[in-house]
């Protein structure tokens, strides 16, 4: 995979890993093409970035936050029922 350091040019948009040397876990960064990486505001220019997907893909994240309450609602009409 390609390593991006702060500076750079991006050159797809979509969301990357945010890879910080010391002092926080991977942290994902939506980002456009034609941006710049950007630095960390602790670890500077040491943070690095690898391209995760793409922005359509992240919004289909949101699909299983609307179907979970539906399930549980339908699942939860079955209570008391022995399967």
């Amino acid at each position: 995979m390609d390593q991006h350091r702060p500076g750079d040019l991006v050159s797809r948009s979509g969301i990357y890993f945010a890879l910080h040397p010391e002092h926080r876990a991977v942290n994902e960064l939506a980002l456009a093409k034609g941006d710049l990486f950007p630095q960390c505001r602790i670890c500077g220019a040491r943070v690095t970035f690898q391209f995760w997907r793409t922005k359509a893909v992240a919004a289909a994240a949101v699909l299983p936050a609307i179907l979970v309450p539906y399930c549980y609602a339908v699942l939860s009409s079955f209570e008391g029922l022995a399967i």
